[in-house]
């Protein structure tokens, strides 16, 4: 499976996935990346805030910028749980850092991730 971004605010990317299982992990590896190949209709649910839905690339990639920066590159995603078709895809696990990225293990947050689109 080949994945191309199509998102106005990255270059094009084109990759090749297994499934899209194996694009989800790969974009979880760094989210810093989430922009390259996320649809850009994709829904972010955070599990800290069950109200809050983020919609659309631009906010979802400025959502996991600001939890990078927030940790001072030190955020990492422990995956606990991929669910990939064709249509949906949800990912679930712990985000860890450190605040500022100084110091000793700040805090665990579990997360839950989907997008309705994610190859």
């Amino acid at each position: 499976m080949s994945a191309i971004s199509s998102a106005p605010t990255t270059t094009t990317t084109c990759r090749d996935f297994a499934d899209n299982e194996e694009l989800l992990l790969y974009l979880y590896a760094d989210l810093s990346r989430l922009s390259e190949f996320a649809s850009e209709d994709i829904i972010i649910h955070p599990v800290h805030d069950h109200q809050q839905l983020i919609q659309g690339i631009e906010a979802a990639q400025a959502h996991e910028n600001a939890l990078i920066e927030g940790t001072g590159g030190t955020l990492v995603m422990d995956v606990e749980f991929v669910e990939a078709y064709p249509e949906v895809g949800v990912v679930a696990g712990v985000l860890r850092g450190r605040k500022g990225g100084a110091g000793g293990f700040g805090r665990a947050f579990p997360a839950a991730i989907g997008d309705s689109n994610p190859g």
